[in-house]
């Protein structure tokens, strides 16, 4: 199974799209083993993650919490805002199921 991102630290990822090593160095921290994490698409997750490169959801499972999350912030909004609409495309109709 393929990766479909990487963590590069804990708040940066990227999409496999996006990822090179030149980016890995950028952001990288000293106190990981200077290899990303992969992401695959049964990596859970409390929130949602986002690509550092173009911005796009990197589309893995969320936790029961996340699910919640994403649901909660989509609902209280009314879905405004380009961030939650990526939201409940990726996860609008996941999250009311879970």
């Amino acid at each position: 199974m393929q990766p479909i991102g990487y963590y590069l630290n804990c708040d940066v990822a990227v999409c496999v799209e996006c990822y090179t090593p030149d980016i890995t160095r950028k952001y990288i921290e000293p106190d990981w083993d200077g290899k990303p994490v992969p992401i695959f698409s049964f990596t859970e997750s409390d929130t949602p993650t986002h690509c550092e490169g173009c911005g796009d959801v990197i589309h893995h499972e969320l936790t029961p919490a996340g699910y919640e999350y994403v649901r909660n912030a989509v609902s209280e909004n009314e879905g405004a805002g380009s961030v939650l609409v990526l939201w409940a495309e990726a996860y609008g109709h996941a999250s009311y199921n879970k």
